[in-house]
């Protein structure tokens, strides 16, 4: 018993520890004629190599809509970098990213950034709250 004890106080410790970025300045809803803007910050100590993409809702899931919000109709990223400790403003252009209006059947949406040590080394992930798309 005082294993698991310890063992749950050591997960809560750690959650988000991890996590060298993260994304501010999401509204909750956004209409179609808007702009998403928001910020990626590294907290980190070492430069970041990282590309957005837009994850949707479905069947309890989530599933990838867009790879990479820089190049929306490719599978292929363009991968950018972040320095330590510095924040990036991002605009989503809704119109130019969300291309086919059956994107807009999907009600939650999340962004996710896939970011690492080098551009060979994208392994981590960090996924943003939810939003919606009016």
């Amino acid at each position: 018993m005082k294993n698991l004890f310890l063992s749950a106080i050591f997960f809560f410790a750690c959650v988000g520890i991890n996590d060298k970025i993260s994304i501010e300045g999401l509204a909750k809803k956004y209409t179609k004629m808007q702009n998403i803007e928001f910020t990626i910050n590294s907290s980190d100590s070492e430069i970041r190599y990282y590309y957005v993409g837009v994850e949707c809702f479905e069947n309890n899931n989530w599933i990838e809509l867009i790879n990479d919000i820089n190049n929306p109709k490719s599978r292929t990223s363009i991968i950018s970098s972040i320095k330590p400790n510095q924040k990036v403003n991002k605009t989503l252009n809704i119109k130019k990213v969300f291309y086919l209006k059956n994107f807009f059947s999907f009600k939650k949406f999340r962004l996710k950034v896939s970011y690492g040590k080098s551009i060979d080394e994208i392994n981590s992930a960090y996924y943003s709250n939810t939003f919606e798309i009016r």
